[in-house]
């Protein structure tokens, strides 16, 4: 599994002994200290198109990177996923071109 992350290992001083905090930064920058909050983020901004109304939306190779990707609720949009990925799930999509190449 390939994920977009950068993850950091903080020290944090308490009293006398030394915790670590793992933090997991999104590809936009936005930090988290919980893995299943950083890849719901990662999941809603860089894998899905949604909620999405008269717009044209591109993924360009190398942007994707095998990941699932989701689409739902678009209306009269241009969609494109030119990278590979594990499977494209779309739901509730009308008057709108699709391409998944």
């Amino acid at each position: 599994e390939v994920e977009q992350t950068s993850v950091k290992r903080e020290a944090v001083e308490k009293g006398s002994c030394r915790a670590r905090m793992v933090t997991f930064t999104a590809t936009d920058g936005t930090k988290f200290t919980s893995r299943e909050e950083y890849r719901s983020y990662e999941m809603e901004t860089q894998y899905t198109f949604r909620n999405k109304e008269g717009e044209s939306l591109r993924k360009m190779p190398g942007s994707t990177q095998g990941q699932p990707f989701d689409i739902a609720d678009c209306n009269n949009c241009t969609l494109e996923v030119l990278d590979y990925t594990d499977m494209v799930q779309i739901d509730a999509v009308t008057n709108s071109k699709i391409s998944i190449a």
